[in-house]
């Protein structure tokens, strides 16, 4: 509760895991209504396959409210070998404010950089796309 960033400055996160793998099994990818099984239950394929931890986010938030104010907040320098970037990623139920008057910088987001000469669109799960956004907002979740 009561969650307030002033002159909040997150900066040069590098993550540099490789493009996800099945080598500790596949995740279970059924009926993810009564929480059974293995990954997060909000989660959509290929996520739900073998490890992926290539995201990088300034800030996630789920189910929270929170308010950004104050004269400089910066996210930047924020980047991942093989997966995508998000400034801030608000999942479901999150309200952001920003306050009037905030300045509030991104930038410096690079997703998928050492994958820049490889053709992508054939790669299969567990690969996501590596996609930069300064803001990914979920505002309910929808099953698939």
């Amino acid at each position: 509760e009561n969650i307030k960033f002033k002159d909040l400055n997150i900066y040069n996160l590098h993550e540099q895991s490789p493009i996800g793998s099945t080598l500790c099994t596949e995740y279970w990818d059924g009926n993810m209504e009564n929480f059974f099984g293995t990954g997060h239950f909000l989660q959509n394929s290929p996520y739900l396959y073998g490890y992926t931890g290539n995201m990088v986010h300034g800030i996630f938030s789920d189910f929270t409210d929170f308010v950004i104010s104050g004269d400089m907040n910066n996210i930047n320098n924020l980047y991942s070998e093989t997966g995508l970037v998000y400034a801030i990623g608000a999942y479901t139920n999150t309200q952001i404010e920003i306050d009037q008057n905030t300045q509030l910088n991104i930038h410096k987001l690079g997703s998928g950089i050492s994958l820049i000469n490889q053709d992508t669109l054939s790669f299969k799960h567990p690969y996501h796309p590596a996609i930069v956004k300064p803001f990914h907002i979920i505002k309910e979740w929808i099953k698939y």
